[in-house]
């Protein structure tokens, strides 16, 4: 039971929801910083629905790959525990739930026109997102589907959107063109080339070296400096021409954090697409907390106790979904086993 759990979690990537919420919530702050709870609620539930839709449509698609990728031998897929049939049946219906829930609550025309472009955007990625002559376009496709969020966040509430629901898309968008094109594509790097696929990182000219680790290259870099610019120099604008309203002791109690984290962020992506870096792949899993944590330290000041609240406890809660969080978990349970076959008469020796 705790293994189909954990594999489940594999399958609907969990785990990530964190970035999700994150970006919809801002959104949806970016409008109105004190929410009613039925808002938070159905804005997080549509949120989980594309969520799902995004991951699970992207595994059946991409299901010949997963099966050559050591790290996805045990996943519900992959084994055929699920099939790609009821999988994909299950991506799909998401996205009446999602027009559905918005719909019922009053959301406008506009905010389910939005619902319908991020669904097709991210379809048109998962599609054609590793088969593009030009990934990074590909790249970009993905990350504006997942702005949308920002966009739904700020619309669902009937009052348009705001510059900083614009901020929040952004950044929706940016980290997943830096994370999909450079950090993803090194740490597939090898069986993306061996499967024949197009990725940035391949654009770009990064190889792979013996025991999964990978080579960067000059490209890459100048990708990866490019994307992370794009990323945060919105943020950096709008520190500078205040746009978030904030009084002076707000201002300097946010922007410091804010600053702080973005600096240790590029120190660890210089490490990210250094030629060759030891243990990369920890590197690559630990830089997404930087590069996500920085715009919600910006924007917390903006939201109500309540929406802080809610925005933390959804933005770190899943990361104990998390490897090693997750091996801890499987590690308790086979214990658990077998204690019980320890006392058990019918299974202990005589």
């Amino acid at each position: 039971m705790v293994e189909t759990i954990l594999r489940l979690n594999q399958l609907i990537r969990f785990h990530f929801f964190g970035f999700s919420s994150s970006v919809a919530l801002m959104g949806l702050a970016s409008v109105d910083p004190a929410p009613s709870f039925s808002r938070v609620l159905v804005v997080l539930a549509s949120t989980f629905a594309f969520h799902v839709f995004t991951y699970v449509q992207n595994d059946v698609i991409d299901l010949e790959i997963d099966r050559t990728q050591p790290l996805r031998r045990n996943d519900l897929l992959v084994t055929g525990r699920i099939s790609p049939a009821q999988a994909m049946t299950a991506a799909l219906l998401q996205l009446p739930l999602s027009l559905g829930l918005l719909w019922w609550t009053g959301a406008p025309p506009s905010c389910l026109a939005v619902v319908v472009a991020g669904y097709g955007l991210m379809t048109v990625y998962n599609m054609y997102g590793k088969r593009c002559p030009f990934p990074p376009l590909t790249d970009l496709v993905q990350g504006l589907s997942w702005g949308t969020l920002a966009l739904v966040g700020g619309l669902s509430t009937g009052r348009g959107i705001s510059p900083l629901t614009v901020l929040a898309a952004a950044h929706g968008c940016g980290f997943l063109f830096l994370i999909n094109g450079v950090h993803g594509g090194l740490r597939d790097l090898g069986n993306d080339l061996a499967c024949g696929m197009r990725t940035s990182a391949i654009f770009f000219g990064a190889v792979p070296l013996p025991g999964d680790e990978a080579r960067s290259s000059r490209g890459l870099r100048g990708f990866a400096w490019l994307a992370w610019t794009l990323l945060v120099g919105p943020w950096a604008v709008a520190f500078a021409v205040n746009a978030f309203g904030y009084d002076a002791g707000t201002w300097w109690g946010a922007f410091v954090p804010w600053l702080a984290i973005q600096v240790a962020s590029a120190l660890v992506l210089r490490r990210v697409v250094a030629d060759v870096t030891p243990n990369r792949g920890f590197i690559i899993s630990a830089h997404g907390l930087p590069l996500l944590l920085a715009p919600i330290v910006a924007f917390l000041p903006h939201m109500s106790t309540a929406l802080v609240s809610t925005t933390l406890l959804f933005f770190f809660g899943p990361f104990v979904a998390m490897d090693p969080s997750l091996e801890s978990v499987r590690g308790l349970w086979r214990r658990v086993q077998a204690d019980v076959a320890a006392t058990d008469p019918a299974t202990s020796p005589e």
